[in-house]
């Protein structure tokens, strides 16, 4: 039984008792006893639809909450390295340029080991 139906119910039953409550008044707006317990179980009823309402809302909603992804793909964001957010002298240029300064013996210079670029 979905929501919708189970909201119908309730306004039906609440209907329904409403009614019943109207038409066992006596002449001083009084019930009978055994009117008034047959009115108490119709609006025991209402509040069972009630609780009943109220649960498949949570359930719903935790519904939603669990169809939604944990975490997000990988495909949707791919990882990108950036050297430039490192220190001259982290960069791997820097490495290959000094490697190849000290294999030359310092002939072939290149401007990644420029004086001053070091932000350490």
């Amino acid at each position: 039984m979905n929501l919708k139906e189970l909201m119908e119910k309730r306004t039906k039953a609440w209907d329904e008792a409403k009614s019943f409550a109207e038409s066992k008044k006596d002449e001083n707006g009084l019930m009978s006893d055994e009117d008034f317990k047959t009115y108490e179980e119709m609006e025991r009823s209402i509040e069972n639809y009630t609780r009943e309402i109220e649960r498949k809302k949570r359930e719903e909603e935790m519904d939603k909450t669990l169809e939604k992804p944990t975490t997000q793909a990988l495909t949707n964001e791919p990882a990108t390295f950036n050297e430039e957010e490192k220190p001259m002298r982290a960069r791997n240029v820097y490495k290959k340029s000094m490697m190849k300064a000290l294999r030359t013996n310092f002939r072939d210079i290149s401007n990644e080991l420029k004086v001053g670029t070091d932000e350490s």
